[in-house]
């Protein structure tokens, strides 16, 4: 499919959606061109699929999600206020023009009882009903809208799950049998939500055990396997480990390692994105796979993505070069991975010879045509974005510390101490 954004001079702009592997994708719109233009986009994608739109904008703040099938072209214009519409002001394109899938807000509008959110599906029920009825949505835009508006009402309705000390709901059970029961059909869609739900899911059975571990929760994953979505979210609460040192974290890996393949590789780079190149100043490229290759046994690598607009990663460069030499000594490489855009590049070279000391060696950039793939796998969602990697190309913490931190060195060296040779 093909999204098109018409762009004021000097704007940027971003959206995201999940793609079939349930990783945030964004994708960027960037005129830094001096007169307004339409930038295209396209976006592979083999099912309906939901992309979201989140700015805050000083007090003002604009949410939209749109559903695109393959195939679709999807027009759009960005509003220097930082606002997206449709290109057609009538086209109800934005979910909220035609549906309420906020059940957890509009339930408390109206009631805080399951009794509100039952009310608000049967009313998109109606309406999705009434649409297709006028032939105003197609019988595949309809089916992924319906599914799309019960997983958000399953959400809202199981949420409680996370709650502390919660009595036993057989209201809950009975959810939970009508989610598992309809799981495939909402596999059907793209969404970030079906992960959530899937979540929750899992979450649910784990709050029963006895020893509530990490490992736990990642063999009942396991067991429960549903394919790409169990590995998502399996790599999703390693990401949200805070201590990879922990003996907890450690445990986890351990029991991934002694499974098949298949999840031996949830917390390791794949070749596809270990292969992909990274421009240096003179034209050629190397890849992650190659420095991962030249670093020492038991070393680290720490990716470091930044832009030159980017203040904060700026910031963080005094940091890295006071690090630098220290941590190389250890064997612990800084990568530093640029994101500006291919009509940028002087302004990453000029950014970077700023800082000699922290760029001297290893000094890349991500072409436009390669971020999808790396910024993906990666979650990159803001910069800067540290990532460390060990030799055998192992994530051993997808969200690191920025250089500023006193907790920097200190974990780069235990996290160096149980690496394995």
């Amino acid at each position: 499919m093909v999204i098109r954004m018409a762009m004021p001079e000097g704007s940027m702009t971003r959206l995201r959606y999940t793609n079939d592997h349930y990783e945030l994708i964004p994708i960027s719109f960037n005129n830094g061109g001096t007169s307004d233009l339409v930038m295209e986009k396209v976006v592979a994608i083999s099912k309906p699929t939901f992309f979201r739109y989140h700015l805050q904008n000083g007090p003002d703040e604009f949410i939209h999600q749109f559903l695109a099938l393959p195939g679709d072209t999807i027009r759009l214009k960005f509003n220097p206020n930082g606002d997206i519409f449709p290109e057609k002001p009538d086209d109800k394109l934005f979910i909220e023009s035609f549906l309420n899938i906020n059940y957890l807000k509009g339930a408390q509008q109206q009631t805080t009882d399951k009794e509100g959110r039952r009310q608000i599906r049967q009313e998109n029920v109606r309406r999705l009903q009434e649409m297709l009825a006028a032939h105003a949505l197609s019988k595949e835009a309809f089916d992924a809208l319906s599914a799309f508006s019960d997983v958000a009402y399953y959400l809202a309705s199981t949420a409680s799950i996370y709650r502390t000390n919660t009595p036993a709901d057989e209201d809950l059970d009975t959810l939970f049998e009508q989610i598992d029961a309809r799981f495939m059909e909402f596999s059907q869609i793209a969404a970030f939500d079906v992960l959530s739900l899937y979540s929750n899911l899992i979450t649910y059975k784990y709050n029963k055990l006895e020893k509530k571990t990490l490992t736990g929760l990642i063999k009942l994953a396991v067991a429960d396997n549903r394919g790409e979505i169990t590995q998502a979210l399996i790599k999703m609460n390693l990401n949200q480990q805070g201590n990879k040192t922990s003996a907890e974290y450690t445990q986890a890996i351990a029991y991934l390692k002694s499974l098949n393949q298949e999840y031996q590789k949830v917390n390791v780079v794949p070749k596809e994105v270990l292969d992909l190149p990274l421009f240096m100043a003179n034209g050629k490229a190397k890849s992650l796979g190659e420095e991962l290759a030249a670093l020492p046994e038991k070393g680290l690598l720490v990716l470091d993505f930044w832009a030159s607009w980017c203040v904060p990663c700026l910031e963080e460069f005094p940091f890295s070069e006071k690090l630098k030499a220290t941590l190389e000594k250890s064997a612990v490489w800084f990568v530093p991975v640029n994101m500006d855009t291919d009509d940028a590049v002087e302004n990453w070279l000029a950014t970077s010879k700023k800082y000699p000391v922290l760029f001297e060696q290893r000094n890349y950039r991500l072409v436009d045509r390669y971020k999808k793939a790396m910024l993906g796998f990666f979650c990159v969602k803001s910069i800067p974005h540290y990532v460390v990697i060990s030799k055998n190309a192992t994530i051993i913490d997808p969200d690191f510390v920025k250089p500023s931190d006193a907790l920097f060195s200190e974990n780069l060296l235990k996290y160096k101490q149980l690496q394995r040779p």
